[in-house]
């Protein structure tokens, strides 16, 4: 399925989103679903919308678990200024997929027709996306972790660090231009995170996974395996990148062994050299030699966007970016040398490298080698 469904929106939403957009508008939320019947993007039946009353906070509190009672799949738009006429309007755009409705066409229909929803509102005018798939993820406490976890990653200089790139090059925002890292992708390219990713990494963001796999299927981001602490054979422990006999265990979850191709995120829990205790984020791309060359295409150009949504949209900083066309290859050790590139050997035989002795630089000029006796 594409990335986006073409749905139109109704002439009552249409209405609605002109008007909230205006600073004197009084509404401080307002609920969209999918109208299958007449597929169209519409206002929900019932209670839909909901004016200002007080602090956004108190308001969010008191509204948004009232639109959700239904418990079915729905688009949340929150206004995140406290008071009508306010000089800059910030909108939460909050899309809600509850883990206990299991129609997973009706997810992908949900989760493809966000950016259509978006472009009509307008992005310029949405400050954040936010996934839920349970009642506990719209309570205002989840909600105001999520955000200050978000303004913690997206200062521009761990922003370049999560994408490897300089921090100039990211600062498209002031200009009102969104570009997505590592170059611009094309639009098909772009795909929706599928429901079962999405809570995997928000899992793995409060630390209750240690491994999770992405793989591309049908056009969308899919979880293709996870594990915990308990559950995975290496990454249960602290490891110690000094203790030869841990070096060559792996770092990925022996299924995701089996089948090479597809994204994988690592928390790397280890003793530096210091022997100082650490929790490193590994990214890694996993492709095959033998691996078609547009599948290969669609992976390597799709990773730096992924990375970006990591960090942006589940607050998950990445540390270390890899790619190896053989997962076995990923040990304690390859880990070890892509974080400590510098003198890695000192690691393991710190007595093998002597002091250099200082050597005379050759004068400049035409070198015509050693001088000969001329009879």
């Amino acid at each position: 399925m594409s990335h986006q469904t073409g749905l139109k929106c109704s002439s009552d939403l249409l209405k609605l989103i002109s008007s909230c957009k205006s600073p004197d508008s009084p509404i401080r939320v307002f609920k969209v679903f999918i109208n299958r019947e007449q597929e169209l993007l519409d206002l929900a039946p019932g209670t839909n919308q909901q004016r200002i009353c007080g602090k956004w906070e108190d308001d969010f509190a008191r509204y948004v678990p009232e639109l959700i009672q239904d418990r079915q799949h729905c688009y949340l738009f929150f206004r995140m200024t406290s008071s009508v006429n306010a000089s800059n309007d910030q909108w939460a755009f909050i899309y809600y997929a509850p883990e206990t409705v299991t129609n997973v066409r009706q997810k992908m229909l949900y989760a493809s027709s966000k950016g259509t929803l978006k472009n009509h509102f307008g992005t310029s005018h949405i400050d954040c996306d936010y996934f839920a798939d349970s009642d506990d993820m719209l309570s205002l406490g989840s909600f105001q972790q999520w955000l200050a976890d978000k303004k913690r990653v997206t200062k521009p200089e761990e922003f370049a660090r999560a994408t490897d790139e300089p921090v100039e090059q990211r600062s498209f925002s002031s200009a009102g231009i969104t570009r997505p890292p590592g170059g611009m992708i094309s639009s098909k390219f772009v795909f929706p995170i599928h429901d079962d990713a999405a809570k995997a990494l928000r899992n793995f963001q409060i630390g209750k996974l240690v491994y999770v796999k992405l793989n591309i299927v049908n056009e969308e981001i899919e979880l293709a395996a996870q594990a915990s602490a308990s559950e995975h054979p290496t990454l249960g422990r602290t490891l110690d990148i000094t203790n030869s006999d841990q070096m060559k265990l792996n770092l990925l979850q022996r299924s995701a062994i089996d089948d090479n191709l597809g994204f994988h995120i690592i928390a790397f829990d280890h003793l530096n050299r210091e022997h100082k205790r650490q929790t490193k984020i590994l990214f890694g791309l996993v492709i095959p030699s033998d691996t078609p060359v547009r599948k290969r295409m669609i992976y390597s150009t799709w990773t730096g966007t992924l990375v970006s949504k990591l960090t942006n949209q589940h607050g998950i900083v990445v540390d270390k970016r890899f790619e190896v066309d053989n997962a076995d290859e990923v040990t304690v050790e390859y880990a070890a040398e892509q974080l400590y590139p510098e003198n890695m050997e000192q690691v393991f035989d710190p007595n093998a490298i002597e002091s250099k002795k200082f050597e005379k630089p050759l004068p400049p000029g035409r070198q015509r080698g050693p001088k000969r006796l001329i009879k």
